[in-house]
C-alpha cells in the first residue's frame, strides 16, 4: 500500500493544527515521515489504517467534520491514527524544544509518586491461608 505524504500531512494538521502561540502543526514535525515509516513496517496496522485513509475523499475536501465522521464509523483504526500523530509530534526533539517541554513523554514517562506497598496489605491479608 502506498501512503501519500501530502495526504497524510493534511490529515495530521487537522489533528494537530498550528497553535495561536506559534506552535507548529503536526506537519511541521516528523509526524508524516514517522507515520509513513511506521505503516510500511507494521503490516498489522498498515492495512487497517490504510483502509481508513482510502475512505477519505479528494484531499481538498478533508476537514474536521469528515474526520469526526470517520472517527464515529471506524473508531479503532482512527484511534490508532491519532495515536501515531501524537506519538510522532511529541516525540520529535525539535517540537519538544520548541514547546519547551522537559522531554518527550515517552520512554521517560511522566513523573509519578513512588509506589506505596502498604496499599497491598489488605489484599495480602485476604489471600493468607488460615
Amino acid at each position: 500500500m502506498i501512503f501519500k505524504k501530502e495526504y497524510i500531512s493534511k490529515i495530521t494538521d487537522i489533528i494537530i493544527p498550528a497553535g495561536a502561540g506559534g506552535e507548529p502543526p503536526a506537519s511541521g514535525s516528523r509526524a508524516v515521515e514517522f507515520i509513513v515509516g511506521y505503516l510500511q513496517e507494521q503490516a498489522e496496522y498498515a492495512a487497517e489504517i490504510g483502509d481508513l485513509l482510502e475512505k477519505f475523499p479528494d484531499s481538498s475536501k478533508l476537514g474536521e467534520p469528515l474526520l469526526r465522521q470517520l472517527e464515529s464509523e471506524h473508531p479503532e483504526p482512527f484511534r490508532r491514527l491519532v495515536e501515531l500523530v501524537y506519538t510522532a509530534y511529541y516525540g520529535d526533539p525539535a517540537i519538544v524544544e520548541k514547546l519547551e517541554l522537559p522531554g518527550p513523554p515517552q520512554p521517560k514517562g511522566y513523573t509519578i509518586e513512588p509506589f506505596d506497598a502498604t496499599l497491598l496489605e489488605p489484599v495480602k491479608k485476604s489471600q493468607q491461608k488460615p
